[in-house]
């Protein structure tokens, strides 16, 4: 008999041995969300895209013309290519008063067009050239990475893999843009080129004489380049047309590398926006994840204001950090987004105007020849304003899909204190939507093109 009861409680002992070593594994196990979170970014890096190797290339164009980094700017190249954006300038002003009166209406336009043409070259030199520290913090915020972070719980959405993959898909699409916007500015370019092709075409058909060769531009080099645009030899207008393919090459690759900038930096604050709206699905599932058998949410809340269930409201206050750090920092980045563009749009739609109007102008009392040159810069111009504008457009809706998100995505019926609070203060914020504009004058939007 006294043997059977030491094995009974010598079982008994070691059965409960077994089963606290097992609850004190299942309680070390944290199934709070934001370590389940944390858990979960670890085993799912982001991986890598096209996005670091088109920045690459727009980074190392710079680093070529000195103009990145920052401290370049000072170098003497950087200052002799400055130094030609000026000299450009200056020499289409001048001569605009000196052979005004020589011209024919042909070359008159191509005055006009090389005044427009030289002011926006000597803009976005200016612009890279004076201000690179600006286009450095844009650099740096679309080098930066994105505020992820999400909930992973059994038989529900995994929302951080959503965050991921809209990521992606949105870097995706923003590639394609820029792979597009690049095709239209190129063609612009091209545009420019076309007269003196044509021209050349014309001249070996033997269609023309030497003295009907045309040009874009006109670029005063003494005995090299003359200002009446009327050239005494194929051989002078070759090289003169090899001066300016160089010019036209140059500003093409400034243009890009801007454009690029602009793009991309707008769309790294779009994604940011998007992935905060997909924080109230976190929010959500949290919401879930403590109600596994509750029925209502509001239950939950009211329970962990009166203290009964203090862990669970931790882990909703590390949440609402998270929640509250992305929502500043999508308006550092709109800061930064509206520094950094503040001037661009300046330019850019000053030169969009000019050019449009004198490219209508020109296709419609000019010959053949100007006809096709100013039909593809007309089109490529409005292709481009369009699409930067749509682009502000959307920048502009997201910030009022946030607003609308915090006001009526939220709950605040039954919410604690602290989270009504939260949720107010950051609803008073988006109150003021972003915008990239300039001290109210311009704004990157729908109006602007229509304007």
């Amino acid at each position: 008999m006294e043997l059977l009861r030491s094995v009974t409680h010598s079982y008994i002992t070691r059965s409960s041995q077994s089963l606290n070593i097992a609850r004190s594994r299942l309680f070390q196990t944290d199934r709070s969300p934001v370590n389940m979170a944390t858990r979960l970014m670890n085993k799912l890096p982001i991986q890598e895209n096209q996005l670091g190797k088109v920045l690459s290339n727009i980074t190392a164009t710079l680093r070529i013309l000195n103009m990145q980094p920052a401290k370049k700017s000072s170098t003497f190249k950087a200052r002799l290519l400055q130094f030609t954006a000026f000299y450009m300038l200056f020499q289409s002003i001048m001569i605009m008063f000196l052979g005004w009166h020589h011209w024919n209406f042909a070359s008159r336009v191509a005055a006009m067009e090389n005044l427009t043409y030289s002011f926006g070259f000597f803009s976005i030199s200016t612009d890279l050239f004076l201000m690179s520290s600006r286009t450095s913090e844009l650099i740096t915020m679309i080098h930066s990475k994105y505020y992820l972070f999400g909930v992973k719980i059994d038989n529900n959405e995994d929302v951080y893999r959503n965050k991921k993959q809209l990521v992606e898909n949105m870097e995706k699409s923003c590639l394609d843009g820029v792979l597009l916007i690049e095709k239209v500015i190129k063609c612009v370019y091209l545009g420019y080129m076309t007269l003196p092709v044509v021209s050349i075409t014309f001249y070996l058909a033997k269609l023309s004489k030497i003295e009907d060769l045309r040009l874009p531009f006109i670029i005063f080099i003494p005995y090299i380049y003359p200002i009446t645009l009327t050239f005494s030899s194929i051989q002078q207008y070759l090289l003169s047309t090899f001066i300016t393919t160089v010019y036209v090459l140059y500003s093409a690759i400034l243009t890009i590398s801007v454009f690029k900038i602009m793009m991309l930096s707008v769309n790294n604050v779009l994604i940011e926006m998007e992935l905060f709206r997909l924080n109230f699905d976190d929010l959500n599932l949290y919401f879930d994840y403590n109600g596994m058998e509750e029925t209502s949410n509001v239950r939950i809340l009211r329970e962990n204001i009166e203290g009964k269930d203090c862990e669970e409201e931790s882990d909703l206050k590390k949440l609402m950090t998270h929640v509250t750090k992305h929502h500043q920092i999508i308006f550092r980045k709109v800061k930064i987004l509206n520094s950094g563009l503040r001037f661009r749009l300046l330019y850019f739609n000053a030169f969009s105007c000019l050019q449009i109007c004198l490219s209508i102008f020109s296709f419609m009392k000019g010959e053949a020849t100007l006809k096709i040159k100013h039909g593809l810069v007309i089109l490529g111009m409005i292709f481009n304003s369009f699409f930067f504008c749509d682009l502000g457009q959307k920048l502009q809706d997201e910030g009022e899909k946030i607003r609308l998100d915090l006001f009526y995505g939220s709950k605040w019926v039954g919410c604690p204190n602290w989270l009504i609070k939260m949720l107010f203060v950051m609803m008073l914020q988006s109150n003021n939507l972003p915008k990239i504009g300039l001290y109210n004058v311009f704004t990157l939007n729908r109006n602007n093109l229509r304007v």
